[in-house]
């Protein structure tokens, strides 16, 4: 299973994706140098998590590199064909992106399908807790760690509750359930319950 915190490192790595796409419609002449970068972060972070994409991220920035050598687009045929070397280069780079964020996506998706079960599981959980009187709502300036540990074995010890907690522990994992419902108090009680 993903840590919750690991999906979200990923999905602002794949936004910047998204912002790489924009320069290179944009012809920005920082597009190739920034997309390099940009796949080395995400080489990082699958080798930080041992994750199997890291060697079809490598394979996909060795392409990119190959591209920038070559004099001609001719030479290979995967290469795009254009009338100017550099829109050639950065098409493919392009490809790349769209390639590897599709592959990240397809990679956790099941694990963020899971993250989001459970997160409607804690919703409805933290809110038969507090209005059973077995949490209270948190100050909007409070977010330390015993606060939602206090507000978890409470709910954990509630008879009605247990099963549903324990099946949430069973769906992501218990950090994985803990970050989620730390996450599930702001969104349900912003501003201390406002």
């Amino acid at each position: 299973m993903i840590l919750h915190t690991v999906i979200m490192e990923l999905d602002s790595l794949l936004s910047e994706g998204a912002s790489l796409v924009e320069l290179y419609k944009n012809k920005e002449l920082s597009f190739f140098s920034r997309s390099l970068q940009w796949f080395e972060k995400l080489e990082g972070l699958s080798d930080k998590n041992r994750w199997p994409l890291k060697a079809e991220m490598a394979a996909l920035r060795g392409r990119m590199i190959t591209a920038s050598r070559v004099q001609s687009e001719d030479q290979f045929a995967w290469m795009p064909k254009s009338k100017n070397r550099r829109r050639a280069k950065e098409a493919l780079t392009a490809e790349c992106i769209h390639t590897a964020v599709g592959r990240f996506m397809e990679f956790v998706s099941k694990d963020r399908e899971l993250h989001g079960e459970a997160a409607n599981i804690l919703r409805q959980i933290l809110s038969v807790a507090v209005a059973k009187g077995l949490i209270e709502m948190r100050p909007a300036h409070q977010a330390d760690s015993a606060f939602i540990a206090k507000s978890w074995r409470a709910a954990a010890g509630d008879e009605e509750l247990n099963k549903m907690c324990t099946h949430v522990v069973g769906l992501v994992g218990a950090y994985n359930a803990y970050m989620l419902f730390d996450k599930a108090f702001g969104e349900i009680f912003m501003n201390g319950g406002k």
